[in-house]
């Protein structure tokens, strides 16, 4: 748990602290750029290389099928939540906005996103969900973070 703990400690100094690292100097708000040269230096390089640290992780702790297949089985009905995701996507997006911006803009940004999407899943959903498991939580206590009354102790009086 310490070890996923400083994991995570080190995975938001990369996404932040580069990020505020390579933007410093340029006019630019936070998680809104409007340039190529903003977009990559604000979310593709310090998210790609938080995403490149997890599967280092991943790979030196041998856990990748762990981490990207779960054994236990979904109700189908669970199908909605990425298309529901995806729909409404599709319906928010601001198109004219993004051809203002040109293809390579929207090409990185859709990169970028993707990055964030793998990063997240990878370090949170998989290796998170990963960890707690495997010190003995339950999984209505994985969702919350919680370790499973048993392993509570008593506090001294």
């Amino acid at each position: 748990m310490i070890g996923f703990i400083a994991l995570v400690v080190l995975y938001l100094v990369i996404v932040q602290g580069l990020g505020l690292l390579l933007t410093r100097g340029l006019d630019t708000k936070y998680a809104a750029p409007t340039r190529v040269n903003e977009l990559w230096r604000s979310i593709t390089v310090p998210v790609g290389l938080s995403v490149v640290l997890v599967a280092a992780v991943i790979s030196w702790l041998r856990w990748w099928r762990a981490v990207v297949h779960d054994d236990r089985p979904v109700q189908r009905w669970l199908v909605i939540v990425p298309v529901l995701m995806l729909a409404s996507v599709l319906i928010v997006t601001n198109y004219a906005g993004l051809a203002d911006r040109g293809l390579g803009f929207a090409v990185l940004l859709l990169l970028s996103t993707l990055f964030v999407g793998a990063g997240e899943e990878l370090m949170f959903r998989g290796l998170g969900v990963t960890v707690f498991r495997s010190n003995g939580f339950t999984e209505g206590k994985v969702a919350c973070g919680r370790p499973s009354s048993s392993d509570w102790h008593t506090p001294r009086t």
